[in-house]
């Protein structure tokens, strides 16, 4: 139970990660620079992917090179404050308002003149979709398991039911006689 139950948490972060990450590439394509000010126009396809639940919340946040907040939620957690910026994204947990949640931040290099740097853009959704995937896929996997171990069980007693069928035919045989009879059985 436990083996499937992290199989299917990793499979369903698997899946959900890939989805931050494109919302957060796709906010990422729309940074840019103009007269020394870094803009960013969220689109709102990016977060409406991540909105298939209705319990879901979802978070964004872009920060300039020197970490000023330009728009987005300015709370939400930093979870690569020691991690240089590079073209890879990173995916962590984390806690934000009372609510686990998953983030995901990548970078974009912007070279204008009065604003050069990485901008991180940071996308974030509390988990409730993922563990709704979670119990899905743990219980999608358990149910053929516990079938095909109540079919192994049943196969199993009825071999030793066969196997055992010689041994109830001597049984009988011997309850059949006098126990002072010590001739031998005349039995396969």
């Amino acid at each position: 139970t436990l083996t499937a139950w992290t199989y299917a948490g990793t499979a369903a972060d698997n899946a959900y990660d890939r989805l931050l990450i494109g919302a957060a590439r796709q906010i990422s394509e729309t940074v840019s620079a103009d007269g020394g000010a870094i803009t960013v126009d969220v689109p709102i396809s990016a977060l409406e992917t991540l909105s298939i639940s209705r319990s879901d919340r979802v978070y964004y946040q872009v920060a300039d090179p020197d970490g000023a907040i330009i728009t987005g939620y300015e709370d939400l957690p930093d979870t690569i404050p020691d991690l240089a910026p590079s073209d890879n994204a990173h995916v962590a947990d984390a806690a934000f308002r009372g609510r686990d949640i998953r983030v995901a931040s990548v970078w974009r290099y912007v070279a204008e003149q009065g604003a050069t740097g990485w901008v991180r853009i940071t996308v974030a959704q509390t988990r409730e979709a993922r563990n709704a995937l979670t119990w899905e896929l743990t219980l999608g996997s358990l149910l053929p398991v516990l079938a095909m171990s109540v079919l192994a069980l049943a196969a199993l007693m009825a071999a030793v039911h066969i196997g055992l069928r010689p041994l109830r035919r001597v049984e009988k045989a011997l309850l059949a006689r006098d126990p002072n009879d010590l001739t031998p059985l005349d039995i396969e």
